[in-house]
């Protein structure tokens, strides 16, 4: 796929209208996101950071659809627990454990046989709750298709081919469902009694490199589905280079000087790069604290140990930077999540 944008309005359109059920605003969610587009569709690797984004902000990974709520960070942990697997059967083995763990019940598996690899989702006894709508529902399972397929591109990151045989969707045969939209070169079999991805069964042996996979985050997932999907345009190279910026964050090069040295640029490439996306190494560097902050307060870490995880001098200043931030104080934002979370039980 070469387009620039790679997700249709279709998509958007549904997205808006699930986070403006629960009261979360699309557009208040680009803007922080620093997310601009003169197109009505979106990149995939942006529209990927806004369900993370939504994720945060209702305080829930399963979009408020679960009768137990995923909170913030869930992804990044069961991505953590990967790093022992050494071949990519046995990682989607793990992916799959680790799921079922946390969602008590055997939803996921991964099969291998004769000819196949296979990643399945069996959401039919999923402990949905009673308001969740059968369409985004489906749309959460398909964007989580998504996911498990960044996924494996993250863990072969050097294979240049990943043999995606068939996709299997609950969803009605409709045109322009997410998976056709981006993944379109492979066959969707819809009204399927389960979700699942289907690979050539050569893969499941595919050793895992983790020195050159490094730290597996959901960032680093995005960004090797977007380079997979779509042929790098300039627009999509500057794109790339941003993405960059915000994972040198994530990984704890704090300064200005030293992401720049991390991207083997000069500090004044850094800033005319990042001013050429109207925005600033602060704003980035604010946006990646931000998230990394309620992800902490999410998880109900102590105010005090986020503050010395996210390199605050102290917690006076942890507040200051997050009330201005978001409007409110951390311990206002996790005593608003948690009232969120219990009137959802």
């Amino acid at each position: 796929m070469t387009s620039k944008t790679c997700i249709p309005s279709g998509n958007i359109e549904l997205m808006q209208t699930m986070m403006a059920s629960v009261d979360v605003s699309l557009a208040r969610l680009m803007r922080q996101l620093h997310i601009q587009t003169d197109e009505p569709g979106l990149e995939i690797i942006d529209f990927l950071r806004l369900q993370e984004a939504f994720a945060l902000e209702v305080g829930d990974e399963s979009w408020h659809m679960s009768k137990r709520p995923l909170l913030p960070g869930t992804n990044d942990y069961v991505l953590a627990s990967l790093g022992h697997c050494q071949h990519l059967n046995d990682a989607l083995k793990q992916l799959a454990l680790s799921y079922n763990v946390i969602h008590g019940g055997n939803y996921n598996q991964a099969e291998l046989s004769e000819r196949h690899l296979e990643y399945i989702i069996d959401d039919r006894e999923f402990p949905y709750l009673s308001d969740a709508r059968s369409e985004y529902i489906q749309f959460n399972l398909e964007s989580v298709l998504l996911y498990v397929h960044g996924i494996i591109c993250a863990l072969l990151p050097d294979k240049p081919h990943i043999p995606l045989l068939k996709i299997y969707s609950r969803a009605p045969a409709t045109k322009h469902t997410l998976l056709q939209s981006v993944l379109n070169a492979t066959p969707i079999k819809s009204e399927a009694s389960c979700y699942a991805l289907r690979y050539a069964n050569t893969v499941a042996s595919e050793p895992l490199d983790w020195q050159r996979i490094g730290t597996l985050t959901s960032a680093k997932v995005y960004s090797e589905l977007q380079r997979r999907i779509i042929a790098p345009s300039g627009d999509q190279q500057h794109q790339d280079f941003l993405e960059k910026v915000r994972q040198a964050i994530n990984s704890d090069y704090r300064s200005q000087d030293a992401v720049a040295d991390y991207l083997g640029c000069s500090g004044a490439t850094l800033r005319r790069k990042l001013a050429e996306y109207q925005t600033s190494f602060r704003a980035v560097k604010e946006q990646v604290l931000d998230h990394q902050a309620k992800t902490l307060l999410s998880a109900q870490l102590a105010i005090e140990d986020v503050a010395l995880a996210l390199g605050f001098s102290d917690v006076r200043s942890f507040n200051r930077a997050f009330k201005s931030w978001n409007g409110l104080t951390p311990k206002e934002y996790s005593l608003t999540k948690r009232k969120n979370a219990s009137q959802l039980s």
